[in-house]
C-alpha cells in the first residue's frame, strides 16, 4: 500500500495484507482503514514515520471474502463494509479494540457497494445479481426491502436527495 501526499509517495507499506488490497477509505486525519481479498480489515494510524513504524491500530476478520465497499458513519463513529461473502458489518471504532456492532444476514449472492441514507436511518446496498437491499440502520440483521431487476451488478451507488443514481459496469453493443 503507498501513501501519496502533496503528490510525493511519502510511505510504502510492502506487507499491508496477506492478500491484495480490495478497498481503502479516509477515516480522519491520518487514520485509514483498508480491506483486503481474504475479507481482512486493517486500520493504519499513519503518523509514523517511515515503514517500520506504521502499523495497524485495529483489525477485524470477522468477513470471510473479499471486502468490496466501506462507509463511514462519522457521528456514531462506526465503519460499515460490504464483502463478497454476502454480508454486510457495522464495526464499533469507539471501542478500545474495535468490536461487531451488528451483521447481517448472509445473502446468497456478493455485495458490492453501500450507502447511508435518510439521515443514517437506512442503509442501501447493491450487489452481483442486480438488486438493491435496504436495510434499517438499527437493525442489520434483516433485510427491510429488496428492489430486483436491474440487469447487471451495482457497482456504485450514490444517493441524492430525492433518486438513487446507479452506476455498474457493462459494455454497450450496436
Amino acid at each position: 500500500m503507498g501513501i501519496i501526499a502533496n503528490g510525493q509517495l511519502c510511505c510504502r507499506l510492502q506487507k499491508a495484507h496477506q492478500s491484495p488490497i480490495s478497498a481503502i477509505i479516509h477515516l480522519e486525519g491520518a487514520i485509514l482503514a483498508s480491506g483486503d481479498e481474504d475479507g481482512v480489515i486493517k486500520m493504519w494510524d499513519m503518523r509514523g514515520h517511515g515503514e517500520e513504524s506504521v502499523k495497524p491500530i485495529m483489525m477485524f476478520e470477522e468477513q470471510t471474502d473479499t471486502i468490496t465497499e466501506f462507509c463511514l458513519e462519522e457521528a456514531k463513529g462506526v465503519l460499515l463494509a460490504t464483502s463478497n461473502d454476502g454480508t454486510l458489518v457495522a464495526y464499533d471504532l469507539r471501542h478500545p479494540k474495535g468490536a461487531v456492532q451488528d451483521r447481517s444476514n448472509c445473502f446468497e449472492e456478493d455485495l458490492l457497494s453501500l450507502t447511508v441514507v435518510k439521515d443514517g436511518k437506512k442503509v442501501v446496498v447493491g450487489s452481483q445479481e442486480g438488486n438493491l437491499h435496504l436495510f434499517s440502520r438499527e437493525l442489520l440483521q434483516v433485510s427491510d426491502d429488496r428492489i430486483s431487476g436491474h440487469p447487471l451488478s451495482i457497482d456504485t451507488i450514490v444517493w441524492r436527495e430525492i433518486s438513487i443514481f446507479i452506476r455498474q459496469n457493462w459494455t454497450r453493443t450496436q
